[in-house]
């Protein structure tokens, strides 16, 4: 510590940039004067990240450190239902908040945007829904609204119920530059939003579908500063995207476009058609597209052969615009196939599957390996067979695990930096638990899990608990987050409970003759020490009423909230 106290205060505040807020506080505040007078007289902006956190801890940070401290914080994320609820009607005393994110529901949000209409300095914006939202169109204008926007994301869980678009604006615009919409959207929707921002510089669509009406007259707004598109084609036709993107901008510098199944979109003379006449200024041009074939009429490649050679004339050349396809068997009846740009410019998100690396692997370039974050695996074979490695990945996603389970470690690790991994996600119904459990060793800092399908035995559960490898993980591991959406019982559950001692948030989907016993396991501080947060997933109405009455009688848990959020069924949120 005597070391620690002859730092600067400059490089005190540097550190005390990359810790929580809130952990900064509890260990820095009562230390001594000097720290103390550090944290209260500061003037250095503020970030804060509030996800998982006991309601007790929450009111305490609420009160002495982020209301005294509300002119100081720049940026806000609230992942915690409960907590929006309570924040929201203070926003609009956070004069200097610059970025907000925020997952809640659309009546959360809807009164959330009317308190944050006066804030002057609030240009970036999240929004993740995570209900079935009603009337997306009024949320839409609220947030048109924000008088400094200049970033916005917004994230739907399910497509809006509301059918009809926003009305075309010719009056009031939003000072949006950087749009991204997480969700399905029609075209003659995304028109209308596109008539609100015409400063738009750069706009992302999760996916892009053909109008539900004929236009009465054809689209007409002009985005002079666009230059950046990333798009996921729906069922919209090649068509389709030429009447559009022709009318967009004439700047365009960047064009990411991701197709299924549609073979017009491969058409290499009528994009150098389309680049050349209505997109002379593009230096990028990314495409992913993924098709199926029957295995009856796959006929050795020749098709993509042919695609291949028109996409290496002298147009595709001179910009050094490179392209490659792999063809892989999906099932006995089915091809899957691939045809895409080998330079993946600066992808985050990487698919490994057969024929990927096999044929040219695209991820040898230094600087693009450096960009990826995230990696789903499909297929063992072609990690194997790769050579690269991706130095930053810190997300995993397993849709396919057959590696003996002695193997797992050396399988993994010359590709990826496993100690350094945060979120893992298995969807692999071919997965057993030891599998799992025997990965989970070499994942130190691991904080979120999420378990989609695994396999499980009955017979083996006492065997595992009991296993060494199992005990270690139980001691060592530090998931505060654990997401189980494959349907379990009370011994699975608590097991999986067991393994994750730091557990804070807990996702489950469980039957329901073993809910109470569930809770009882759950809610006891004997158990779940660190435990604040639980959703019970696909809840009926009627279990609603008597899982609140059975907390109550057997006085489980003091002081908690719950929420009904209704996504398919309805989801139980408890908080305490």
């Amino acid at each position: 510590m005597s070391h620690f106290e002859n730092l600067a205060n400059e490089l005190i505040y540097e550190i005390f940039d990359y810790l929580d807020l809130y952990d900064t506080y509890n260990a820095f505040s009562n230390l001594n004067l000097r720290y103390e007078n550090l944290l209260e007289k500061s003037i250095l902006p503020l970030k804060i990240n509030i996800s998982t956190m006991s309601k007790s801890s929450f009111e305490y940070y609420f009160t002495n450190i982020i209301i005294p401290n509300q002119d100081r914080i720049i940026s806000l994320h609230l992942s915690n239902l409960f907590i929006v609820d309570r924040i929201f009607s203070s926003l609009s005393n956070f004069t200097q908040l610059k970025t907000l994110i925020i997952h809640g529901t659309e009546f959360q949000l809807t009164n959330l945007l009317n308190y944050i209409t006066v804030l002057p300095n609030l240009s970036s914006l999240v929004i993740i829904l995570i209900d079935q939202v009603q009337q997306i169109n009024k949320l839409y204008h609220q947030i048109f609204r924000l008088p400094v926007l200049t970033y916005c994301k917004i994230s739907l869980l399910k497509e809006s119920i509301q059918s009809e678009p926003l009305p075309i604006e010719a009056k009031e615009f939003s000072s949006i530059k950087h749009l991204v919409i997480e969700n399905p959207l029609h075209i003659d929707e995304l028109n209308a939003l596109l008539s609100y921002v015409p400063q738009l510089c750069r706009l992302s669509i999760h996916q892009l579908n053909r109008s539900r009406k004929i236009p009465k007259e054809p689209y007409s707004t002009i985005l002079k500063h666009l230059t950046h598109i990333s798009l996921f084609i729906g069922n919209m036709t090649f068509d389709d995207f030429e009447l559009w993107i022709e009318t967009i901008s004439n700047q365009l510098k960047v064009l990411h476009i991701s197709i299924k199944f549609d073979m017009n979109f491969l058409d290499a003379n009528r994009w150098e058609k389309l680049i050349e006449s209505h997109m002379p200024c593009l230096q990028i041009f990314d495409i992913w597209h993924i098709n199926s074939i029957r295995i009856e009429t796959y006929q050795n490649n020749f098709v993509y052969n042919q695609i291949i050679n028109q996409f290496r004339s002298s147009f595709w050349l001179e910009r050094k615009w490179y392209f490659t396809y792999n063809v892989n068997k999906k099932s006995q009846y089915y091809y899957t196939s691939c045809f895409y740009s080998t330079d993946p410019f600066r992808r985050k998100y990487i698919l490994f599957t057969e024929g990927l690396v096999e044929r040219t692997c695209p991820y040898n370039d230094k600087t693009n390996t450096d960009c990826v974050r995230s990696i789903e695996i499909r297929l063992e074979k072609v990690i194997e067979n790769c050579a690269t490695y991706f130095p930053n990945m810190t997300e995993l996603k397993i849709s396919s695990m057959n590696i003996n389970q002695n193997e797992i470690f050396n399988s993994l690790q010359h590709i990826l930096p496993l100690q350094q991994l945060t979120t893992l996600l298995i969807n692999d119904p071919k997965c057993n638990l030891e599998k799992m459990i025997e990965l989970l060793r070499y994942l130190p800092k691991l904080s979120s899990l999420t378990i989609q399908h695994i396999l499980i035995h009955e017979n083996d559960l006492v065997c595992i608990q009991q296993n060494e490898v199992y005990q270690l993980i139980s001691t060592r591991n530090n998931i505060k987050n654990l997401i189980i959406n494959a349907k379990c019982g009370f011994e699975e559950i608590k097991l999986f409970v067991n393994l994750c001692p730091q557990l804070q948030r807990l996702v489950i989907n469980t039957f329901t003759n073993c809910t109470e016993s569930i809770l009882r396991f759950l809610l006891s501080k004997n158990n779940t020490g660190h435990l604040s947060s639980l959703c019970l997933k696909n809840v009926s109405e009627d279990e609603i009423e008597k899982l609140n009455a059975f907390i109550v009688s057997e006085k489980l848990v003091d002081n908690y909230s719950w929420k009904i959020v209704n996504v398919v069924l309805n989801d139980m949120y408890l908080w305490w």
